[in-house]
């Protein structure tokens, strides 16, 4: 819902005459028929057409999951997983991290079977108080995630507290 509340303020900003274009990056198998088998698809596919879109604009702003708009691969024991920025060219991408005071989101986890568990979820780490801002190095440093983060991320924003968007459109959990 609120992707789609995006998409009609986009529509509703180029109707008054506003240099504002919206695309969807993310992968096809049809569009990417070069990615088929690559285990990086998804992000490989979204991160060239990012590219394309900043040869073609002064500024390309990418709305996506925080694991694909990291700066670096995401790294875990054995596990590596390349990102949209871990796969475009450093100077190319300004990355910034949302950060909350809890709420309740929809997505998609792991359960304790497993299985794929797409839902809105209760967001129970909240470790900031106070309005929603960019936040400063030093409110952030010493947090215990920024050991996972490390400089996947130029910048963080804390919304505050958020309120999950349901889905607009029913979708398959088990799809990528």
């Amino acid at each position: 819902e609120a992707m789609f509340a995006l998409m009609n303020s986009v529509r509703s900003m180029r109707a008054e005459g506003a240099d504002v274009s919206l695309l969807a990056l993310d992968h096809d198998p049809v569009s990417d028929p070069d990615l088929v088998g690559d285990p990086f698809a998804r992000d490989r596919a979204m991160a060239r057409r990012a590219q394309v879109a900043r040869a073609r604009a002064d500024r390309v702003i990418v709305l996506a999951g925080n694991v694909h708009t990291r700066r670096t691969a995401l790294v875990h024991g054995d596990m590596r997983r390349e990102t949209i920025g871990s796969l475009s060219p450093p100077e190319s991408i300004f990355s910034v991290n949302t950060l909350h005071n809890g709420g309740s989101a929809w997505v998609c986890r792991v359960g304790e079977n497993g299985e794929r568990d797409c839902r809105v979820h209760e967001l129970t780490y909240a470790p900031f108080a106070g309005e929603p801002r960019l936040l400063a190095g030093h409110e952030y440093a010493e947090l215990p995630i920024m050991e996972h983060y490390g400089d996947a991320y130029d910048a963080y924003v804390m919304l505050g507290p958020v309120t999950a968007s349901l889905l607009a459109i029913l979708v398959d959990p088990d799809a990528d």
